[in-house]
């Protein structure tokens, strides 16, 4: 039986979104994120559309794993890191990237035997204070990791902007970036800072690695009320249900569980094939 709700995601609207922004970026790399299934859309077929990419960004080493076994070739990020030695190993085998956010990684990672070296995001906690390392603690990080033939050598440097998506927050965006940027200046390595709503908010992150997800998909990341530009992002999902009843109703009466809603004039109303 065929099920009458259906969902469906377009190739061509997820490649005409990176291409947006690309167009933002022209000379950042794109690690496009697709965790959590690339959220609800499909993890490898969404990949595989975005195969244009030069990276793709993942929740944890299960999801990189995936990746790896459905053929992508790409370089893979863990964004949440790895939490053992067995993961570890796993990073160094299938030649996947973690981001590497508390000390006790770095120890991890300097100590085993690994088959091969793996490469590492040095997560600088800036202000959104969820994972990352102090300014001490990255210090302390990026000594250990040069010394160590397990990590690839330059690390990229990355931070999280809190609030980059809510136009009244721009002070902490600003003391955020101003955090990184006397951290990671003079370094010699890559970063990555900007989201989906850095991307479009705040121009000066539009270098080294971007990390968009929601523009993927085309939904918009920002807290605007009338957003500006919202329209030329492409919706990635369509969700598509029947109507199975049309039914005549009169002014004052009620519809549905909780009678919620009432009836402002006499009207016709459908009732779709999904939802509860």
């Amino acid at each position: 039986m065929t099920r009458l709700a259906r969902v469906s995601v377009d190739p061509a609207a997820l490649r005409a979104n990176l291409a947006r922004i690309r167009a933002l970026a022209p000379r950042a790399r794109v690690l496009a994120v697709v965790k959590a299934n690339a959220y609800g859309h499909g993890a490898v077929s969404v990949a595989r559309a975005l195969e244009a990419a030069e990276g793709f960004g993942v929740a944890n080493v299960a999801e990189a794993v995936q990746l790896r076994e459905a053929g992508l070739a790409q370089p893979i990020l863990v964004l949440g890191g790895f939490r053992s030695d067995e993961e570890l190993g796993v990073l160094s085998r299938l030649e996947l990237w973690t981001v590497v956010h508390q000390l006790w990684q770095v120890e991890r990672l300097t100590a085993c035997a690994l088959p091969a070296p793996v490469g590492v995001w040095l997560k600088i906690d800036t202000g959104m204070h969820r994972l990352g390392l102090d300014a001490g603690e990255f210090r302390e990080a990026w000594s250990r990791l040069g010394a160590s033939p397990n990590c690839r050598w330059p690390p990229v440097l990355m931070t999280h902007l809190a609030c980059a998506d809510d136009p009244h927050r721009n002070a902490f965006t600003e003391a955020q970036l101003r955090r990184f940027e006397a951290l990671s200046r003079d370094l010699g390595a890559q970063t990555s800072i900007a989201n989906s709503a850095a991307l479009l908010a705040h121009p000066r992150t539009r270098s080294g690695w971007v990390r968009p997800g929601l523009l993927l998909y085309g939904a918009w990341p920002l807290a605007d009320a009338a957003p500006q530009g919202q329209a030329a992002w492409r919706p990635a999902m369509r969700f598509a249900a029947p109507i199975v009843a049309v039914r005549r109703l009169h002014a004052g009466d009620s519809i549905g569980y909780g009678a919620t809603w009432t009836c402002p004039t006499d009207m016709d109303v459908a009732v779709v094939a999904a939802g509860y």
